[in-house]
């Protein structure tokens, strides 16, 4: 992502984290993406999500947890955002069901978790996925929130056709995330459809969910 769009993002949500009314504000423009991508990915209460980039305010991994009940583990590169979450979490009383860890997404060992969940601003975006798409086990849900085209040249996502080939789900047209895309990794039980990606050359298999 461009550093001034990444310095208005983690300004707003330093904020929504000191400030309660702005939180519950702000929450409200999430709530709807999380919704979508539980119904796309039919994330329950025995799932283990992980989400790459939680930033100062993780509202994604909150609503997660709020809406489903699952364990949530957050894992952002920036050290300052990572104390920011956790005093958040623990102010919340939520600091014992969602976890944040300082480390780069790509370096994160993803077998232990049933879910897990890209933020728009993740960069590189495609060889982040690569990496854990590798680590991750078989049968693991992984989704991608995609933006809208006017604003591709902000985001870290490529030219996009990997992700525009697996199932998707469309959110309001006032956010910035277009959709979010589902890609379950190959030898899963949620196998349905069955269509063949690729990235630099690489076979993928994309499973739509049941």
């Amino acid at each position: 992502m461009s550093s001034s769009m990444v310095t208005v993002t983690r300004a707003m949500e330093y904020l929504a984290s000191r400030n309660r009314l702005f939180y519950q504000i702000s929450a409200q423009y999430y709530k709807s993406i999380v919704a979508n991508e539980i119904k796309l990915a039919g994330i329950t209460e025995r799932d283990h999500v992980l989400c790459i980039g939680g930033g100062p305010c993780p509202f994604t991994g909150i609503l997660f947890h709020h809406l489903t009940k699952a364990r949530v583990t957050v894992v952002d590169n920036d050290y300052s955002s990572v104390v920011c979450s956790r005093q958040l979490l623990k102010t919340l009383g939520l600091d014992r069901n969602i976890k944040v860890l300082f480390a780069d997404g790509n370096s994160i060992e993803a077998d232990g978790y049933s879910v897990v969940h890209f933020a728009l601003q993740v960069c590189p975006l495609e060889e982040v996925f690569r990496e854990l798409e590798r680590r991750c086990r078989r049968g693991t849900r992984m989704l991608v929130r995609l933006p809208k085209r006017t604003l591709k040249s902000l985001y870290s996502h490529g030219s996009g056709e990997f992700f525009n080939q697996c199932e998707q789900i469309v959110h309001s047209r006032s956010r910035n995330t277009a959709s979010t895309a589902l890609y379950i990794k190959a030898g899963s039980n949620y196998e349905k459809s069955n269509s063949i990606c690729s990235v630099n050359s690489t076979a993928w298999y994309s499973h739509a969910a049941v």
